[in-house]
């Protein structure tokens, strides 16, 4: 995986510190969740494009990203993200801030986005169909 910008994060030390039971089901059961953001705005030969809108105290579920996308922060604030590896990093957005990434063959990302801070965080996210993975179905 590549990650083209990055973004300002911190990282809780322990693998899978302070997951709870419920938190370490919803990414079992969502190993083959494709549905990356929270509306569906558009999906057409070449892409998906995704809007994502949570609301201070709310998530955004764990999925798995398998295509290559990028997204843009149109909101700022802080998150809480939780990764399969058993990371939990707290990343701080600007408005406009962006971050691409590809994926070779066979590689995936899955994590879910929880809204730490005090307004609405909103992202677009857009996902490139062409991708070196087909892309995993919607529910």
């Amino acid at each position: 995986m590549f990650m083209v910008v990055g973004m300002s994060t911190q990282e809780a030390a322990e693998p899978f510190a302070g997951w709870s039971d419920a938190l370490k089901a919803e990414f079992a059961a969502n190993t083959r969740n494709g549905g990356v953001g929270m509306e569906l705005v558009d999906e057409n030969k070449h892409a998906r494009v995704w809007k994502i809108c949570i609301p201070p105290g709310e998530r955004c579920a764990a999925h798995r990203h398998v295509l290559d996308y990028f997204w843009i922060c149109t909101s700022g604030g802080k998150a809480r993200s939780h990764f399969e590896d058993g990371s939990t990093r707290y990343p701080e957005y600007g408005v406009g801030e962006y971050c691409a990434l590809w994926f070779d063959e066979g590689e995936s990302m899955q994590h879910d986005l929880e809204n730490i801070g005090d307004e609405d965080l909103v992202f677009i996210t857009v996902e490139y169909l062409a991708s070196a993975n087909d892309p995993l179905p919607l529910d």
